[in-house]
């Protein structure tokens, strides 16, 4: 690791067209590496029963002094809690009939304040024992005082050093509760990247001309980017784009709009996923065979030869025929292209705006690889 961190600083803009490069390219990986194996496929799926959960991160002070909290929910409005002293990690809140379908909603509390694990001196150790400059030393142990108080970083830069760091520091891997305080780190420091986030879209969509039904919207979407969830319908993908826009166009950093590119690209990579299975699960066209489709489907995510070409033709026409937007299809188009047309290197192709008449017509690339 250099000693510097200027190394660090993007070198390029983020473009419009690397932004949507970036979510594309995510949807397939994401897809790709996440879905059931093909042996799972024909399995009747389980009925699980969710609880709407939000996890949420509370600075130090507020957790020795005690106060109030903002959560913004997924359905857009802004709930306050009541944060008791000393509160611990993993402490629940339940907003009684706050959620979407009307029932509880659960807010499970982290913090990096733990007197009996020491975090703080395990992190410091860490970061004096990593061979860096004084002033590299200097700049990680600002950035993680800035984690530990819930605040906006002001060096995210150092923030990545930090990461790098935690991670791979044998002194916390060592160290009693090792493992335990690497995931509280990094979820304090995620945090402190989605808080920034947040802040920015709300603050944007509050100055914004749009109607207040609109308004709420937006903000109870990012809430299922923030999860790393599938919206609740395919119809939100629109709110989901709208939200996209104003990252992309944001004086946001680099790397943090880069890191919203592929949590936004995950959540439109499970909604498509959802969307897809529903349809062949529902389908009269895959009735009987429904098993047959999914393990195909799967079979195409995950890049393994196609047993049944009868079923893949069929699949094709039925999600090239079905009424799913075309963002849905053009995902599944990318995912089917990566593995059976790799000389096309469809990954390097701006896809936003591009519709053809025919679905498997192939699509049309506006935009060949800089």
């Amino acid at each position: 690791m250099s000693g510097s961190l200027q190394v660090l600083k993007p070198l390029f803009k983020l473009s419009r067209r690397r932004f949507n490069q970036l979510t594309a390219l995510a949807a397939i990986s994401i897809l790709a590496g996440g879905l059931t194996s093909c042996s799972d496929a024909p399995k009747p799926p389980l009925v699980v029963v969710h609880r709407e959960t939000y996890h949420i991160f509370i600075g130090n002070k507020l957790v020795q002094e005690g106060g109030e909290q903002t959560v913004t929910l997924k359905s857009g409005i802004i709930k306050t809690i009541s944060i008791s002293r000393r509160t611990t990690e993993k402490t629940e809140t339940t907003l009684k009939n706050a959620a979407l379908d009307g029932g509880d909603a659960i807010v499970i509390l982290h913090t990096l304040y733990d007197p009996q694990i020491e975090i703080d001196g395990v992190v410091e150790q860490a970061i004096l024992s990593t061979p860096l400059l004084k002033a590299t030393h200097d700049r990680c142990r600002d950035v993680y005082h800035q984690v530990k108080k819930g605040d906006r970083i002001r060096d995210p830069q150092a923030l990545d050093v930090l990461d790098t760091i935690v991670s791979g520091s044998s002194k916390i891997r060592n160290a009693k509760n090792g493992n335990l305080i690497q995931q509280r780190y990094r979820l304090a420091s995620q945090n402190s990247r989605l808080v920034e986030l947040q802040t920015y879209l709300e603050v944007a969509v509050d100055r914004s001309e749009i109607p207040p039904e609109r308004k709420q919207q937006l903000k109870g979407i990012y809430q299922y980017v923030r999860a790393g969830e599938a919206l609740p319908s395919v119809a939100d993908l629109d709110a989901l784009t709208a939200i996209d826009a104003i990252v992309q166009g944001s004086t946001l950093p680099v790397p943090l709009r880069q890191r919203y590119a592929f949590a936004s690209a995950q959540t439109r990579a499970f909604t498509a996923d959802e969307a897809i299975q529903n349809l062949i699960r529902s389908s009269h066209h895959a009735e009987g065979e429904a098993g047959s489709y999914l393990e195909t489907y799967n079979r195409i995510w995950l890049g393994l030869d196609i047993k049944n070409q009868v079923i893949l033709t069929s699949l094709n026409l039925l999600i090239d025929k079905s009424n799913l937007p075309p963002e849905v299809k053009t995902i599944y188009k990318l995912a089917h292209d990566r593995f059976f047309n790799q000389n096309k290197q469809l990954e390097c192709c701006d896809v936003e705006g591009e519709k053809s008449k025919s679905f498997y017509g192939g699509m049309n690339r506006s935009e060949e690889c800089g």
